[in-house]
């Protein structure tokens, strides 16, 4: 077992987010990290992976990666921005702010996909059938958690099975409604 693996998952996953941009972007990149830990945390725990530092990349222009894994999770690195030319700039963008930076910012499902992507690194090296076939697996896993409970704002406010089980595949419009049905039965 590689030192970035352990018998638990880590519940604390230490993130930095790029110096670019000013303190808002700054935190806006913090939360979208933070949403990102907190829906893969149970596929981390289920295969007792971990993660010692999760970092914004700098904002490129153009991306040509759109993350990275260094020793099995000892940092995984993740574009979440993306710059904007002045001349593709709207403009009333651009009369905000005079010399500020524009950013485009990836989608949190983006994110994430890249995120599990670098996170399966962590059981598996090259791009192989192997590494795609633990991606698959981390995919399902994602969709099934996803699926089993309701997220609002990344966080989960109900579903799931309880009880520690096998989560059955449910639409995410279906675990809604369950979910809805419950807390009005709790309610009652």
């Amino acid at each position: 077992m590689s030192s970035a693996r352990s018998n638990m998952a880590r519940d604390y996953v230490p993130i930095t987010t790029h110096a670019s941009g000013d303190a808002a972007s700054r935190a806006r990149a913090r939360e979208m990290l933070e949403r990102v830990v907190r829906r893969a945390s149970p596929i981390m725990q289920r295969r007792q992976l971990r993660v010692q530092a999760l970092v914004e990349m700098p904002p490129p222009r153009e991306v040509t990666i759109w993350g990275d894994n260094l020793n099995h999770g000892a940092r995984i690195r993740l574009v979440l921005r993306v710059r904007v030319d002045e001349g593709k700039r709207s403009r009333s963008r651009r009369s905000s702010a005079a010399g500020a930076t524009a950013y485009r910012w990836i989608a949190d499902d983006e994110v994430f996909a890249t995120f599990l992507h670098e996170l399966a690194h962590n059981e598996r090296g090259p791009h192989d059938a192997k590494f795609y076939a633990i991606l698959n697996e981390m995919t399902i896993q994602a969709e099934m958690h996803m699926a089993s409970n309701l997220y609002v704002c990344g966080r989960c406010v109900g579903g799931g099975d309880g009880g520690g089980g096998v989560a059955v595949w449910h639409s995410p419009r279906r675990a809604a409604a369950d979910a809805a049905l419950r807390r009005s039965a709790r309610a009652q």
